[in-house]
């Protein structure tokens, strides 16, 4: 998730934005919760997150452009989620490469997490000198830690190069701990229930009956406008190649880059 100042947002709901539903004391930061109908959810992060939340309209206003190969492409930090895993973000706190800023991009659902031998929090500890660069979990390890910060930023001076790529010198002896068949597949599939949720129309899916139907399951895409020709439901291709619904009913599905191959 993404950490942005106080003052930024403050700033944006007295110069520019449309609406601020409630906003809460200033604490040093905020945590993104999501975004949602242009809206920008904040939780206030204390030792617990989500003790309060604030919503803004117009999110372009706080977010920052991705206007170099340095920003997109470099680590600006490191976090692991709840299984040990870690994965690299860019300075929009996105995964490296990613170059589009203002949505939310959810981590858990993307092949960038790896677990490292040794990569423990004495040993980030001893990397960082930065006690603010390094984000503590109520257990007390560090799950997520910066590389630099804006007024330390390489670009902004040679002399921050040196101790850029030190620290990347330093993360780079760490190994991998678990090596799976497929290395891109971390976390198993969560199947969606098609009762609470239906996908984006034309992505491939993997589609699933229920288990008292005999789990039948099939490659297929999913069409939500009834035009005449086609009914809304799920497509598969026949041996003629033609679009015909799925032959049973769909109770699960899933995307197909989601899947383990």
């Amino acid at each position: 998730m993404r950490f942005i100042s106080c003052q930024t947002v403050k700033a944006a709901v007295q110069n520019n934005c449309e609406k601020a539903l409630h906003l809460m004391p200033m604490q040093p930061m905020l945590e993104l919760i999501g975004v949602k109908n242009n809206c920008i959810i904040l939780g206030l992060h204390i030792s617990k997150p989500y003790i309060g939340a604030v919503i803004i309209l117009n999110p372009s206003l706080i977010y920052m452009a991705l206007t170099d190969f340095f920003r997109i492409n470099l680590p600006y930090g490191i976090q692991k989620n709840k299984e040990g895993y870690w994965s690299a973000f860019n300075r929009e706190y996105k995964p490296l490469g990613y170059n589009e800023s203002s949505s939310v991009v959810d981590f858990d659902q993307l092949p960038v997490h790896t677990k490292y031998k040794g990569l423990t929090s004495l040993q980030i500890t001893k990397l960082i000198k930065n006690r603010e660069h390094i984000h503590l979990d109520e257990s007390g390890d560090v799950w997520r830690f910066f590389l630099y910060e804006d007024k330390t930023n390489p670009q902004s001076s040679p002399a921050y190069w040196d101790e850029y790529f030190t620290k990347i010198k330093s993360l780079s002896k760490f190994e991998v701990d678990e090596i799976s068949e497929d290395r891109r597949v971390i976390k198993p599939v969560i199947w969606n229930n098609v009762i609470d949720a239906l996908p984006k129309d034309d992505r491939l899916l993997q589609v699933l009956s229920s288990q008292q139907d005999g789990e039948w399951r099939a490659s297929a895409t999913y069409n939500s406008i009834d035009d005449g020709e086609y009914k809304p439901g799920f497509y598969t291709l026949d041996k003629n190649g033609n679009e015909v619904l799925v032959n049973f009913k769909v109770c699960w599905w899933a995307y197909d880059d989601y899947l383990p191959y």
